[in-house]
């Protein structure tokens, strides 16, 4: 046996230790059936893929006001989305209502709110991944998870 099997054991052990006194790190939930099947975790890193025009900005921008509301904060690279839309959708969300039947302070309240958990890159240069890099990292800390929504 070589020195990972044995690494492995005791990781093993740990991980099914922590399951049964309940000290497993878990995700954050957002409190719906979703939970049953995806949870946030701080400093994971995921990938949602899909067709063009099905929704996966729409929905993530969802996911993460649902986010929001347990005091996660958000840095957005959307290449693909102007950033006045990602900002109507998120407004929408929190209102519950479409802009159009929504008071001019309704919408300064609604903005106020999410800007405290999202801001956003601008997308009017064209980035290279390590410029991308070097934004997140001038912002470490001051947010907790950081998103690039290219062109599909």
């Amino acid at each position: 046996m070589g020195k990972g099997t044995i690494l492995q054991d005791e990781y093993a052990k740990d991980y099914l230790e922590s399951l049964r006194d309940g000290s497993l790190q878990q995700g954050i939930p957002i409190g719906c059936e979703l939970d049953n099947h995806l949870v946030y975790k701080q400093g994971s890193f995921n990938v949602i893929l899909g067709q063009s025009n099905v929704g996966k900005t729409f929905w993530i921008v969802w996911y993460f006001l649902a986010l929001s509301k347990k005091g996660i904060r958000f840095l957005i690279f959307s290449s693909e989305n102007s950033i006045g839309s990602l900002k109507r959708n998120l407004i929408e969300f929190h209102l519950g209502k479409e802009i159009k039947n929504c008071s001019k302070e309704e919408i300064e309240e609604a903005h106020q709110e999410i800007t405290k958990y999202f801001k956003f890159i601008d997308t009017e240069h064209l980035y290279t991944y390590l410029d991308l890099i070097k934004v997140f990292e001038e912002n470490e800390g001051i947010y907790d998870s950081v998103v690039i929504d290219p062109y599909n």
